[in-house]
């Protein structure tokens, strides 16, 4: 692999990537406080204060198969499961990183787009649409009110 493919990023949102080790022991590794979603952003962001490099390689590609592993009876409630976990990732990373007053200003923001779009799947008669809605909202509030990212899917 040369370096022609390479494009320096800030960030990417991925479900691969490589690192030498000492970059992570020296970065932190995951925080362990987001379950799912952000926690590569929030890495990355740790690994640019370090004054590393975040490189993408444009000629390498991998598909990420989003929980096709799972028991399809199961996706509905792994698609609250994410909702959930979205919102409330997105809202920790904004506080973690920017502070509470920004992290506040965007879950202002969300939490009304969000309340529009509840209503409008309600009117629209859209259960599972208003459903996932809802649980957006729920990682948002649980987010904001420093709740720890405790909902888990039940795929008994």
């Amino acid at each position: 692999m040369t370096s022609e493919g390479l494009i320096e990023v800030d960030f990417f949102l991925g479900h691969m990537f490589l690192s030498k080790k000492s970059i992570l022991q020296e970065a932190g590794l995951f925080d362990e406080n987001f379950f799912l979603n952000h926690e590569e952003t929030d890495l990355l962001k740790r690994i640019k204060k370090k004054n590393y490099k975040i490189c993408i390689e444009k000629n390498v590609f991998a598909k990420h198969l989003k929980g096709s592993s799972g028991n399809p009876k199961k996706k509905f409630e792994m698609d609250l499961s994410s909702k959930w976990h979205y919102y409330w990732g997105y809202i920790y990373y904004l506080k973690k990183h920017y502070g509470f007053i920004v992290g506040f200003s965007v879950f202002l923001c969300l939490l009304f787009h969000n309340i529009l779009r509840l209503f409008y799947f309600f009117v629209k008669g859209e259960r599972e649409k208003n459903k996932l809605v809802y649980f957006s909202i729920l990682g948002l509030i649980n987010s904001i009110f420093a709740k720890k990212s405790s909902y888990r899917p039940k795929i008994e």
